[in-house]
């Protein structure tokens, strides 16, 4: 039974409605968005890395995904492949990034309401994606997260996860179209960040099995399409562990997943990942709503399919953090929105679409009820946190600068150049360089130890401080972890690194080796 009104009449309000909120929401993300669009100039820092790994993968030297800070690289390249289509847009090299997680965004809502008309009910599949998404935005925008549009790893795969969830429950309620989307999105999540490995996998194997048992074993013949479009969007993570030593990124991955000893029981896990995530009482919350929905909605309800795979998913997080590689860090876990909010839309579409009351007054304002303070609450939300992060123009200012000083430093516009850094921070710094320098079609090779951050491809083992580089050595400095103290370089470093460039964030120095050699 639906919670909206029965008559064409009451259909065609609610749908003009929907679609007034759809304009309005649009253009007030347009209004948000634009100036970065336009002006985004050059990011820095890992959205600077995910810019530089997209233009490699064009040229087909990156096959893996983005750096991770624990020595490896996310499994795939699939977001990269999705951002390249952005490269075409007349924008900031930040917007060109934006726009496309906006279009892939709105992509995803589009294709969940899609699936929702085909579900049996529609009208409650349609409240169901709806409600997914309004809370999705409401639990996880903070002054950290933007999931409108933000391509940071971890926030980027927030709509798509959501979709995925979506995905797999309409193909529980018999949407064969349901399975080809889940593919799509749930490998791009894996792909774009490990921690959504776990629960992917695992709500899309109890998926499969459940629609298996319910179709008598007959369902084999709708998925041959999924597992087809399965193989074809992992080849190139397969084709790069196939061409590398000891199964190169993804090898790496394993081992160092299987070297992690267990760092506590579920519970305890549970636990210190909620308060990681400062949300421990909304993941309560969700839990219960999925215990109630359990215990409300009929068999096979829309309802029941997605509080069960919620449950399933938000296990899976809990069980892969036992061997978490690291502190628990909020980012790690923030797949864990997703849960929350298809959990609680099933606690939601369950109170008022099976009241058990009939069709009558009461349903309609209960539901009524809802939902004005689901989009009250998610307005709220909005309104209080920008949609998307302001970028600072000085970066674009610095990225030019250090890149004007080094061409000034070099003998000749065929001389290699090599980038060294002392410290973590200064990669934000020479990542946007590098940036600069690809897009100018200049190369540039780092060091072998930096290889995971900027790609193996660029690595040069001759590349380092010691005068073995033949060409134009860069090291990079913190200004903040004593960079100024090279303002008087000691005996030893005296004739080999000049000032290039510095301000209160970035000093670079630099020194020619062996000017007259040749690559």
């Amino acid at each position: 039974m639906s919670q909206f009104g029965q008559s064409r009449g009451s259909c065609g309000r609610v749908t003009w409605i929907a679609l007034l909120m759809v304009v309005v929401m649009g253009l007030w993300i347009l209004c948000e968005v634009w100036p970065t669009l336009v002006n985004g100039g050059v990011p820095r820092g890992d959205i600077a890395l995910i810019a530089l790994h997209t233009r490699d993968f064009l040229s087909g030297d990156r096959l893996v995904g983005p750096y991770s800070r624990f020595g490896f690289a996310h499994p795939g390249p699939l977001f990269f492949a999705w951002y390249a289509l952005g490269l075409a847009l007349p924008c900031s090299r930040m917007g060109q990034l934006l726009a496309a997680q906006l279009l892939l965004n709105v992509l995803c809502g589009v294709t969940a309401m899609w699936l929702a008309r085909r579900a049996p009910d529609p009208r409650v599949s349609r409240a169901f994606v709806a409600v997914s998404f309004l809370v999705l935005l409401a639990v996880s925008s903070s002054d950290f997260v933007r999931p409108v549009a933000d391509v940071w790893g971890p926030v980027a795969i927030l709509f798509p996860l959501c979709t995925f969830l979506l995905s797999i429950v309409m193909g529980l309620q018999g949407v064969s179209a349901a399975w080809l989307v889940a593919v799509l999105t749930g490998s791009a999540c894996a792909q774009n960040h490990l921690g959504a490995l776990a629960p992917v996998v695992a709500t899309g194997v109890y998926a499969v099995a459940i629609s298996w048992w319910r179709s008598g074993g007959r369902a084999w013949q709708g998925f041959r399409v999924p597992l087809a479009a399965l193989v074809l969007v992992w080849l190139p993570t397969l084709y790069e562990a196939a061409r590398s030593e000891r199964f190169g990124n993804i090898g790496k991955i394993a081992r160092l997943a299987t070297s992690q000893k267990v760092v506590g029981g579920l519970v305890d896990v549970a636990w210190r990942v909620s308060t990681a995530l400062e949300s421990g009482a909304l993941l309560c919350f969700a839990v219960v709503a999925g215990v109630v929905v359990l215990c409300v909605a009929p068999r096979r309800s829309i309802a029941r399919d997605g509080a069960t795979v919620a449950l399933v998913g938000m296990c899976a997080v809990w069980l892969a953090a036992r061997n978490n590689v690291g502190e628990f860090h909020p980012y790690l876990f923030y797949s864990l929105f997703v849960f929350v909010a298809v959990a609680c839309s099933a606690c939601v579409v369950a109170l008022t679409s099976y009241s058990g009351r009939g069709r009558g007054a009461y349903e309609r304002v209960v539901a009524a009820v809802v939902y004005v303070v689901l989009i009250g609450l998610c307005v709220a939300t909005l309104s209080k946190y920008p949609l998307v992060k302001r970028y600072d123009s000085t970066d674009e200012e610095r990225a030019q600068a250090i890149s004007r000083a080094i061409v000034s430093r070099m003998t000749s516009g065929e001389m290699p150049v090599c980038f060294v850094q002392k410290g973590n921070s200064v990669y934000e710094d020479i990542a946007s360089v590098l940036l600069v320098w690809r897009d100018g079609g200049r190369q540039v090779f780092v060091e072998p130890r930096k290889g995971y951050l900027y790609g193996r491809y660029r690595t040069d083992p001759r590349c380092s401080s010691r005068g073995e580089f033949p060409g134009l050595v860069v090291r990079f400095e913190s200004a903040r972890e004593g960079g100024d103290a090279i303002a008087n370089p000691n005996k030893d470093q005296s004739d080999q690194l000049t000032d290039l460039y510095r301000d209160d964030r970035v000093v670079v120095l630099a020194r020619i080796f062996h000017e007259t050699a040749s690559r």
